[in-house]
C-alpha cells in the first residue's frame, strides 16, 4: 500500500535535510519507477521553500539531484545590533 502523499513528502525531506555538500544522487536507484513522479515533486517542494534552493540543484533530465552547499540563512544578522550600525554609518 503506498504511502499517503504527505507521509511520503515528509519522508522526502527528512532524507534531503541529512543531505551533505557533494552528495549526489541517481533518482533511478533510491525511488521506486512508479514514483518517480512524486518523488521530483517533493524535492521541488523543498527546494521552493529553502533559501537558495537548499543548495540542491537536479542535472537537465531530472535523473540526478545533487547538494552544492548549504545555504546560510541571516535572519539572525539581519536583526544584529551590529547589521543596524552598518546600515546607519553608510
Amino acid at each position: 500500500m503506498a504511502l499517503p502523499f504527505e507521509a511520503y513528502k515528509n519522508k522526502v525531506w527528512a532524507f534531503l535535510n541529512n543531505m551533505k555538500p557533494g552528495d549526489r544522487y541517481l533518482i533511478s536507484e533510491i525511488c521506486e519507477k512508479e514514483n518517480e513522479t512524486k518523488f521530483i515533486a517533493c524535492i521541488k517542494a523543498w527546494m521552493d521553500q529553502m533559501p537558495w534552493q537548499g543548495g540542491l540543484s537536479f542535472n537537465a533530465d531530472y535523473t540526478q539531484f545533487y547538494m552544492t552547499h548549504i545555504p546560510m540563512v541571516f535572519t539572525s544578522l539581519q536583526n544584529s545590533p551590529e547589521n543596524e550600525a552598518i546600515h546607519h554609518s553608510a
